[in-house]
């Protein structure tokens, strides 16, 4: 990427500039490392919503400025950084109604304006301008962990660029200038071809905590523009944006003077919004979730045993969206232990072009919609999901509660595939993993979904409609890992053994994949999950990892479904990484075998794997909870004294795990000892805190 090094003073007198305003976002993935090479542009202008932390790699890569030394681009950089450090690079998109352009924002670094009309979500993910950080014939170094699209090779199918001039701190605010860069003579739009500058205007972002933790990108006006220059303006709204934000925004603009030199604005106080009162916090609980669960008339009649499983009648509230109901029945009041059917409206005035896709897939994104239209009364988030979502309701609960549900919240998790994600994105919130929004964004969202469904009949499926609705509103995705979208096949004890430091929210897939507990159906098997969940819900699949100095052995307990020993002392690094017992999603492609997670191959002799102990029965004690675990597989394997095959069972001695805020915030994983026992057939574990400087380590 060439450009050149023309630029001009911020006050110049008949400069073409923009002058921008926008609302506020921000969240926290701010860091980057920075493991490519070549031109960072791409990078750059797509940074996500969080605050610039850190970069890296600044001498193996292009200067961030043209014309510039990769110290004075630096340098350059910081002249906005000392100015308004909260707001670098953030995104802002905005729309040029009578010149038919669109305007995406990178505050501090660069604006790039594109012809025509561009979906948000097309503006979003990363140009690839970049190269990757290694060389050779690997297939996965030219792929990334984050939405990429190409960068257009020829200079008339890219945006024009405007990199920053200069930053002034004003009275009412921050100035920004930016300079155009490079040149092509092919636009189609003179107007765009002859602007030279673009001039922004914005508040200093002063960023509170419940604006990180709930990130909202900003929105701009295109305010005018004279001789060759463009204003656009961007204001911050203090208080609570999130409750009234797209209505705000015309009435204030109303009350805005500018002039062909600047912008006058009224004080941050005059303009905030007003927050309704609310009631005394307590304590979220099942009772003040709703669900929505997307299913239809053919798969409803089998897929309802999973929603029975976790499905409880006198506490729960929502209702199964089917298109029309099952052929055998009459009624929608199917059962007492299920939710109540809903009959899906009509979407036949809605366009579907994806061509072999489902346009189905329009009534199930429709399903958050028709969940919020239900009234419930005492409501703090929607949670949604399909009808072969198990959910684990109490460790739902107990997720969602460190969330203020009086924010923007759109909660859930990627696949565990990178091609899916790839495909389709990853920053979107898989639907059938489950996800939450809270209740003030749902609420938003349901009076201008349908207008905004109908600027995406491209889509695949139901999901993406949702996360891109969301993208327009300005809201990210939070990221919680104990949602699963269980996008792989097979033997899921790889990956069910190294569960993350979170609470198990979700399983998902269940029929695509083996048994979870070896010699039963796999609902059996889910229901043996339940009975260890009932009894000590946010311990389930809690990896813990402790050394047995006598035989030299690492034990891996996975509290309620499985004890693997390893005859030999093993890392704690490598424990922890899931081993490879199952297969991809779909096959072909050899991205297909890359997952989104820490993954090891699974020896190819069994005899050398390790030895897994499903768990048998759980129960009460008088000091906590007894959990056994028994060999269920048997391989054809010489077994010694030595040898952990040896063993018929092992007894897990625990107390019941009751997560508060901070631990959820900050989890630590709990640590085990191998206890003294009589029974040389028998080994017993106990589970306790760790000691604060204690580490889990191979002894010598």
């Amino acid at each position: 990427m060439h450009h050149s090094a023309n630029t001009k003073s911020l006050s110049g007198a008949g400069e073409a500039s923009v002058l921008l305003f926008c609302f506020m976002s921000i969240t926290l993935f701010g860091d980057a490392n920075v493991d490519v090479r070549g031109d960072l542009f791409g990078m750059l202008s797509a940074h996500p919503l969080s605050p610039l932390l850190s970069l890296h790699h600044f001498d193996i890569v292009d200067p961030i400025f043209p014309g510039k030394s990769n110290a004075q681009a630096l340098e350059h950089l910081f002249k906005a950084a000392n100015i308004d450090q909260s707001r670098m690079l953030q995104k802002t998109i905005c729309y040029d109604r009578s010149k038919s352009f669109t305007l995406s924002l990178s505050w501090g670094y660069a604006v790039q304006i594109f012809e025509g009309n561009q979906l948000v979500p097309d503006l979003l993910p990363v140009q690839r301008t970049f190269r990757p950080w290694k060389r050779g014939r690997n297939a996965f170094s030219s792929h990334y962990m984050f939405n990429t699209k190409e960068y257009p090779r020829d200079p008339c199918k890219r945006p024009v660029t405007f990199f920053l001039e200069n930053a002034v701190l004003v009275m009412n605010g921050v100035y920004t200038a930016y300079t155009r860069h490079g040149f092509a003579d092919c636009l189609n739009d003179k107007r765009i071809q002859s602007l030279e500058h673009i001039r922004v205007f914005s508040q200093k972002l002063h960023i509170n905590v419940e604006q990180v933790k709930a990130p909202r990108r900003q929105c701009c006006d295109i305010v005018s523009s004279y001789n060759k220059t463009l204003l656009v303006a961007s204001l911050t709204l203090t208080g609570t944006p999130q409750l009234k934000g797209l209505e705000v925004w015309s009435s204030l603009m109303d009350k805005i003077q500018l002039d062909s030199l600047g912008a006058q604005v009224a004080t941050e106080k005059e303009y905030s919004l007003l927050v309704p009162e609310q009631d005394t916090p307590s304590s979220t609980s099942i009772d003040h979730i709703v669900f929505g669960i997307a299913s239809n008339k053919n798969s409803w009649p089998n897929r309802k045993e999973y929603v029975k499983l976790w499905w409880n009648p006198t506490r729960m509230r929502g209702c199964v969206f089917l298109d029309s109901l099952p052929d055998e029945q009459n009624s929608p009041n199917l059962t007492s232990d299920l939710p109540p059917v809903c009959v899906s409206d009509d979407t036949s005035r809605f366009r579907y072009t994806y061509r072999g896709g489902l346009r189905s897939a329009i009534r199930v994104a429709r399903v958050v919609l028709e969940t919020v239209a239900l009234n419930h009364t005492n409501v703090r988030w929607f949670v949604f999901g399909d009808d072969d979502t198990v959910f684990f309701p109490e460790n739902l609960v107990k997720t969602l509660s460190k969330y203020d549900h009086g924010l923007w919240y759109y909660i859930g998790s990627n696949s565990e595939s990178y091609m899916q994600n790839r495909f389709f994105s990853f920053n979107m919130a898989f639907g059938g993993a489950g996800f939450a929004i809270s209740y003030p964004l749902a609420k938003v969202l349901a009076r201008v979904f349908d207008s905004c469904i109908e600027r995406y009949p491209h889509l695949y499926g139901s999901d993406g409609r949702i996360s891109t609705c969301l993208a327009e509103l300005g809201v990210g995705l939070t990221r919680e890992p104990g949602f699963h979208q269980m996008d792989i096949r097979g033997d899921l004890v790889g990956l069910l053994t190294t569960h993350p430091l979170n609470p198990l929210v979700s399983l998902h897939h269940l029929d695509a994949s083996e048994p979870i507990f070896p010699n039963k159906t796999t609902n059996k098997a889910i229901r043996h999950l339940f009975q260890a969940s009932s009894l000590d819900p946010h311990r389930l699949l809690q990896q813990t990892v402790c050394y047995d100095r006598w035989f030299s052995w690492t034990i891996s307990v996975s509290w309620g479904y499985a004890v693997q020993v390893y005859a030999n002392n093993v890392f704690l690094p490598d424990v922890l990484r899931a081993r490879q017992t199952f297969n991809s999603w779909k096959r072909g492609h050899l991205l297909n075998g890359v997952f989104n997670f820490d993954t090891w191959a699974d020896h190819p002799d069994p005899c050398r794997r390790p030895t897994v102990f499903f768990m048998d029965m759980v129960g009460n004690s008088a000091d906590g909870t007894t959990s056994s675990y028994r060999r269920l597989v048997q391989e054809n394997c010489s077994v010694d004294r030595a040898s952990p095959r040896s063993l018929d069972e092992i007894r897990v001695f625990s107390r019941k795990l009751d997560l508060d805020i901070k631990q959820l915030q900050a989890p630590r994983r709990q640590c085990c000892d191998v206890l003294p026992s009589t029974n040389g057939k028998v080994m017993e574990i106990g589970i306790r805190e760790c000691k604060e400087d204690e580490l889990i380590y191979m002894h010598p």
